[in-house]
Parts: C-alpha cells; sequence; structure tokens
C-alpha cells in the first residue's frame, strides 16, 4: 500500500517545486486606478472626489499577469503621505491573507504611497512598491485632424476629467496651434495647420487647487527631423571622410519610418531605420526621406567625399592659349558644392570669375559638368586657379602663352 502511493507523494512534490521555480522570476504590480504600476512609477489622478480600489497583480517575466488574487501574495501595511487620500485595507473574500486596498480620494497634494508586502511562496520576504501619486485635470482627445502632407489645417479636441481653470497648448515642428506654437486658456478645442511639415501636439489641464495633470502627446501631420549627423557630430557640405560613414537622423519620435538612398556619386549604403552605413567610392549624395501614417515629411540630404579626393580633373589645357576647362566628376558639386570658381593674376587680382549664383539659377549643373574660361583678351604670363568646393580651397598653377 505505502508502495503505491509513493509515486503519487513525489509527483506532488515534483508539482508543487516546479511551480515554485517557474514562479522565481514573477513581477508584482499594483493595479491602481486606471493601470497596473510597478515601483517608482507616477500616476496622475483627476481633480476630483471618487474612490476606487488597488489591488496587487501578479505577473510572469514575459509580462503576462498570472491572476489578480494570488494567494500566496499579502499586502501587510502601506505609508501614505499624500494630502486628502485616504487608505483602508480590505480583505477579499474567499482569500485568506489577501487584502485589496480602498482609496478614497478628495481633491489635494499628491505624495507617494508605498505598499509593502510578503510573497510567502517564493520566500523573499518583504518587498515595497512606492508609486507616486500626482492629483490634476486629465485630459484625453475627442477628436483628431488626419492632415496628410503640407498646408492642412483641421481641428484638434480634447475632454478634461476633473475641475480646471486652464489648458495648455504646445506645438513643435511645422505643427502651428491658432498659428502659434504655444497657447494658453480655457479652450478645449484648436484649430491646426501644418506648413512643411506636421509634428508633435501636446496639451495638458491644470487646478489652481490640484496643479498640472499628466500632458497627452500625439503626432499630427508628416514627421520632421531634428537631429541629422555624420560621425556623431553635425553634417558638413560635404563631409570629409576615410570611405566609410556612420549617418543618424531623429524625429522627435514622429516618423515611423525612413527611407535612405544614393542620390548621385557613386558607393554603397547598409540602412538600419534611423541610421545609415554609407562607403563612398570618392563622392557620393545620401538622401534620407522621414514618412508616417500622414505622409513623407522632411528630406534631409548628405554630403561625403573622401579626404584626398578633389572633385574634379585638373584643369585644361595647361599651358594655354585661349581657353581653360575645368571637368567636375559629378555634377552635384558643381551643382551644390561648388562655392567659388576664379581665376588670380600674379598679384592677387582676380580677372575671371565663374558665376555660381547664376548657374544654379539656370540649373547649369543639371545639365552640364563642364565649367570653360574664354581666355582670348588675357595677357601672356602665370595665373592662378582657385577652386574652393565645400570648405576646401585647391590652386593650381596656369600658364597662358
Amino acid at each position: 500500500m505505502i508502495t503505491q502511493k509513493t509515486p503519487a507523494i513525489i509527483l506532488f512534490i515534483f508539482l508543487s517545486l516546479t511551480n515554485f521555480i517557474s514562479l522565481g522570476n514573477h513581477v508584482i504590480k499594483i493595479r491602481f486606478y486606471n493601470g497596473d504600476y510597478g515601483n517608482g512609477d507616477y500616476v496622475y489622478l483627476p481633480c476630483q472626489s471618487f474612490n476606487f480600489d488597488a489591488e496587487v497583480v501578479l505577473y510572469n517575466n514575459a509580462n503576462q499577469q498570472y491572476e489578480t488574487y494570488y494567494p500566496y501574495l499579502r499586502i501587510d501595511s502601506f505609508t501614505n503621505n499624500t494630502t486628502n487620500m485616504f487608505l483602508s485595507t480590505m480583505q477579499v473574500p474567499g482569500y485568506v491573507g489577501v487584502y485589496k486596498v480602498r482609496c478614497t480620494v478628495n481633491p489635494g497634494v499628491g505624495g507617494d504611497i508605498t505598499f509593502k508586502y510578503n510573497d510567502i511562496h517564493v520566500g523573499t520576504g518583504y518587498q515595497y512598491i512606492t508609486l507616486h501619486v500626482r492629483f490634476g485635470p486629465e485630459v484625453d482627445f475627442s477628436s483628431i485632424p488626419q492632415l496628410y502632407g503640407s498646408n492642412q489645417t483641421g481641428s484638434a479636441s480634447v475632454n478634461v476629467m476633473g475641475n480646471y481653470d486652464n489648458i495648455i497648448w504646445q506645438s513643435t515642428g511645422a505643427l502651428k496651434i491658432n498659428g502659434s506654437n504655444y497657447i494658453s486658456g480655457v479652450s478645449t478645442s484648436v484649430n491646426l495647420s501644418t506648413q512643411a511639415w506636421g509634428g508633435l501636439l501636446t496639451v495638458r489641464a491644470s487646478s489652481n487647487q490640484c496643479g498640472s495633470g499628466r500632458e497627452k502627446t500625439i503626432v499630427i501631420g508628416p514627421p520632421y527631423l531634428t537631429t541629422k549627423q555624420v560621425n556623431y557630430s553635425s553634417p558638413q557640405y560635404p563631409n570629409y571622410i576615410n570611405s566609410s560613414a556612420f549617418l543618424q537622423v531623429a524625429s522627435d519620435y514622429t516618423a515611423t519610418s525612413y527611407n535612405w538612398m544614393i542620390d548621385g556619386g557613386s558607393g554603397n549604403i547598409s540602412p538600419n531605420f534611423n541610421s545609415c552605413n554609407a562607403y563612398t567610392n570618392n563622392f557620393m549624395r545620401v538622401r534620407v526621406d522621414a514618412s508616417n501614417q500622414y505622409g513623407t515629411g522632411e528630406s534631409f540630404t548628405f554630403y561625403l567625399q573622401n579626404s584626398e579626393y578633389l572633385g574634379y580633373s585638373m584643369a585644361y589645357p595647361n599651358p594655354t592659349d585661349d581657353q581653360l576647362n575645368i571637368d567636375f566628376d559629378y555634377n552635384e558639386i558643381g551643382e551644390d558644392l561648388l562655392q567659388s570658381l576664379i581665376i588670380y593674376d600674379d598679384k592677387g587680382i582676380p580677372i575671371k570669375a565663374f558665376n555660381i549664383d547664376e548657374a544654379k539659377r539656370n540649373k547649369y549643373f543639371k545639365s552640364s559638368k563642364l565649367v570653360t574660361f574664354d581666355l582670348k583678351d588675357v595677357k601672356k604670363g602665370t595665373y592662378f586657379l582657385h577652386v574652393q568646393i565645400g570648405h576646401k580651397l585647391t590652386k593650381q598653377q596656369i600658364i597662358v602663352r
């Protein structure tokens, strides 16, 4: 008889031990007002009188809830330094030694509430969860405009829970609120407009009695870019690199996707969401477009050039009788990076200059990479050609026969 019962006893012990071990990584949270909160979390309560129950929630290490009332978990006590918020323990029917806490709220000053609990099953001793409680009117968006593209208009509205005396609306990027980036008053509705792209819309309400409630932020309109970096520094025109560079942008969380592409020159890229490894042969132009559910927003172009690379062929013919040619390797170098192209005499006086502004207005470099100087009216002698691309100046001696 004893022999026949032994497997059952062993199985019972094994299952109990297995359950004990599997719960070793569980997480305890407090279900408090409108959510489940862990140690150190902030909880915002509306500025009004109401009641609710706080209770323990058990999660496993995959953040999956086990159950609300875990028999081996016991709230022993709590400390409360909030003003006008009263707590009292209530035993949960059917669960010996398990308590929930009745919270009676009247508008007042926030503070901290610490729950002391003892997990008998795991045997870790007393543990504590502290919640930072703040009072203030809650806001929630009741209507949001769908502003697709640039130069769009619409209105946004919020509902305010609890008494309030002021509502603050703020926007970022190219999103405007009644034509501004900041308004304060009692209006629960505002007019919005996008320009080249949109931005973030933030709203919060406050009361003279309880202070500010929790702010709510949403994205309105196409995204914009807040940061552009090459190797963790601000971009230059061009960036002189040694064959490769790490490119990165940020969008204030307004973008949900980024499209990277080679937009001139030659090389390879390896994009990874908002960053990209770029490998240039000599010169490369890399563009990134930021997008979200409202469409494509701001774009940015990086210019990458190897340190020893000039970007053009040395001027020819040299010596010359009547003309001088400068041939750029890529149209984009002449179009975007050429700063000056001047011939000086031996006294440093400019005698010929290429009109870059006029060339850009006429989109000269869209169809040509060649610049030719007419030297028929130039006296014989020694001259110096200055070519400035970005912030790098190159000089070449020219002989006119």
